[in-house]
């Protein structure tokens, strides 16, 4: 019976919905304060009229809705979805904690896994690139045997330092579990590694899990989302505990 307080900061908000909106884009925004986990904007489009659903809404509306081929009920910001080079950003993560963010490694159209050539998207590559500098460009061909020489642990363990692969980042009942990192695709391990620490395959993050990542980045702590004002927010655990310092931070 008492009030609730949301930590969605409606101004924020409304640009967020109005962004989407106008581009007439299916896709979610997710802001986040990093300095507590408050999730400040959360918008999902297309949507709908939630009042439409307190009242009750009519077998025609709701069929409309339902059969609605841009599928206005996901909840966009929450549903898993393929990383792509977000997941970089891990392996950017997983590094600084085995202490090789310091790492320059040769570019080039395409890396070597046995018999199995794995082609970069800039097919002119051929460069020395340190790990800001691969961030930057997104270059394949860097961070697949950075994970490949690190492991299978080191990836897999930067992810349950986040919470993927177990209980999802988000706990609402009957929400989409994410994979988070998943590398236990049977065939070629190497491969397999190569492919997760560029975001393809199995993996699955949210937006949410997304922004957490990013949050953890800008304030040295990783928080699960929050979405009351005032209220306790769970324990947050810092890079710095995992072995993560604000030098190797700051080249991410």
């Amino acid at each position: 019976g008492r009030a609730l307080r949301t930590s969605i900061d409606l101004r924020i908000q409304r640009l967020a919905w109005e962004a989407l909106e106008r581009k007439r884009v299916t896709g979610a925004v997710v802001v986040m304060d990093p300095r507590n986990g408050e999730v400040l904007a959360m918008a999902s489009w297309p949507s709908y009229d939630p009042n439409l659903m307190a009242r009750g809404p009519s077998v025609e509306k709701y069929k409309k809705l339902s059969d609605d081929p841009r599928h206005p009920f996901q909840n966009r910001a929450a549903s898993p979805d393929a990383p792509g080079s977000i997941a970089n950003v891990l392996v950017a993560l997983a590094a600084a904690k085995e202490d090789q963010a310091d790492r320059i490694i040769h570019c080039g159209p395409f890396v070597q896994f046995g018999n199995h050539r794995v082609r970069d998207w800039d097919q002119n590559r051929n460069e020395d690139l340190n790990l800001s500098q691969a961030l930057q460009s997104s270059c394949n061909t860097y961070f697949m045997p950075l994970a490949v020489e690190m492991g299978r642990d080191a990836i897999a363990g930067i992810g349950a330092d986040f919470g993927f692969g177990g209980e999802t980042a988000v706990h609402w009942p009957g929400q989409p579990q994410g994979e988070g990192i998943n590398i236990e695709t049977p065939g070629n391990p190497a491969i397999d590694l190569a492919f997760a620490a560029v975001g393809q395959g199995r993996n699955r993050f949210s937006l949410l899990d997304t922004a957490r990542i990013f949050s953890a980045i800008a304030g040295g702590q990783i928080r699960p989302p929050i979405f009351t004002a005032g209220g306790t927010a769970p324990d947050a655990v810092s890079l710095e505990s995992l072995g993560i310092d604000w030098h190797e931070l700051a080249i991410i």
